[in-house]
């Protein structure tokens, strides 16, 4: 289903009451209470609910499967030029949720704190937007999204006790540099420090021309149709995301 973001509760309430598996495009719903309303109809109906969070099968992301992933501190940059498509809603829901949804399946549901601010320029809603987001254990993550920018940036940066990871999800790859000990195969030493104690190991990642994002996400739902398991992107994880979005997006209507 891909339709305005408004009327995304109205008419997937239609499609599931009819009986039929719902591929949703993201966010899920314009509230967390039509969202609520759409996973509780799918959950009594046995009916699969995916919602199209296309960046869980980016390459950049998929390539991380099986990598041990553990921020303590993330910075996001999703930055683009303005177009009317998605403007019906703040830049939270139409640019933000996609970071959102990719943070809450890395770094957990346990969020302790969220400040945010926004500025309307050029509609009604926020077009620009930055949340801090503190998750338990002091883990923080900075978030910026912008849909009046010059240029475009889709960046995730995480940083953890041995290694700094980057995810460009235009570029599609991701990049892993990592503290590892002296004599390690094709490591290499980090300028200014003692090359006899510390180096870095690099791993990057590339797509190939024919993995196609979009493709990916069709497949998964199809086969979670087929298999009637759990979908990649359920409506509880997108349901989760969106919450986290409207406490951002409250926060950056306030005056």
């Amino acid at each position: 289903l891909a339709a305005p973001t408004v009327t995304h509760g109205e008419i997937g309430l239609v499609v599931l009451e009819a009986g039929r598996h719902l591929l949703m495009e993201k966010p899920i719903a314009s509230t967390s209470g039509e969202a609520r309303l759409l996973v509780e109809r799918a959950a009594a109906k046995g009916l699969v609910l995916q919602v199209g969070h296309i960046e869980r099968f980016n390459p950049a992301v998929t390539a991380l499967r099986g990598v041990e992933l553990r921020p303590r501190f993330v910075e996001a940059h999703r930055l683009a030029p303005y177009s009317p498509r998605g403007a019906d809603v703040s830049v939270v829901l139409d640019l933000m949720i996609h970071d959102i949804d990719v943070l809450l399946h890395w770094m957990g549901r346990e969020v302790e704190r969220v400040d945010a601010a926004g500025v309307p320029v050029i509609t009604r809603a926020a077009d620009i937007a930055n949340a801090r987001i503190t998750f338990s254990g002091r883990r923080v993550a900075n978030l910026t999204a912008s849909r009046i920018s010059l240029k475009r940036m889709r960046k995730f940066r995480m940083f953890q006790e041995d290694a700094y990871i980057t995810v460009d999800f235009e570029k599609r790859r991701a990049e892993i540099y990592r503290r590892v000990p002296p004599g390690t195969p094709r490591s290499l030493p980090i300028p200014g420090a003692d090359d006899s104690e510390l180096r870095v190991l690099i791993k990057r990642t590339r797509a190939k021309k024919n993995e196609d994002a979009l493709a990916r996400e069709v497949a998964a739902f199809l086969a979670a149709v087929r298999s009637g398991g759990t979908p990649e992107v359920g409506g509880e994880e997108a349901l989760l995301a969106l919450e986290l979005a409207e406490d951002i997006a409250r926060q950056c209507e306030a005056p």
